[in-house]
């Protein structure tokens, strides 16, 4: 990861002299995904701010929603979940402004928000949306997610039928 940082940061100089900027957010998107496997947070949001601040002039909705999502997600990680539950909403209504389809991973993150805050219900019916939309869009590795949440929501609301099918459809999914 050192030497894929070193790399990004030496592109991010080149695209940052030429601005460049759809290569500058590439670069920051990279090292977002970079810190994000290293589990660094707090530059993952860093990265991801900044992208957002360098989509926000292009007025594309689309890619507005994506930059709200992945702040979002810090946010999430970092447990400052009213900055994430904005950061949210404010996605949802960036892709609702595009006309493009709300992604499930949109639906998905509400539900982990909510999930978090043990507000189960609105977990749950977050988690479906992100069942019915992954399915809609044959999105499998967001199905997968969405049925592992919705396992253990399940189970937290005790109906261990539905969680036990869950489960159960998740790992078939996962051999």
């Amino acid at each position: 990861d050192k030497d894929a940082l070193n790399y990004i940061n030496e592109a991010l100089n080149i695209f940052t002299t030429l601005r460049d900027t759809s290569k500058i957010d590439m670069a920051l998107n990279n090292l977002a995904a970079v810190h994000s496997n290293l589990e660094d947070y707090e530059k993952v949001l860093k990265y991801d701010k900044q992208v957002l601040k360098l989509r926000i002039p292009t007025g594309d909705h689309h890619w507005i929603g994506f930059s709200h999502l992945s702040v979002a997600m810090a946010f999430r990680m970092l447990d400052k979940l009213d900055s994430a539950e904005y950061h949210l909403k404010t996605s949802e209504t960036e892709f609702e402004q595009s006309k493009s389809p709300i992604p499930p991973h949109l639906f998905a993150e509400m539900a982990e928000l909510y999930r978090q805050t043990n507000n189960i219900p609105q977990a749950i019916k977050y988690a479906e949306l992100a069942l019915i939309k992954s399915t809609e869009i044959d999105h499998v590795q967001a199905e997968m997610y969405a049925k592992e949440i919705l396992a253990d929501l399940y189970s937290r609301d005790g109906d261990y039928k539905k969680a036990h099918s869950m489960l159960k459809e998740f790992y078939q999914m996962k051999e």
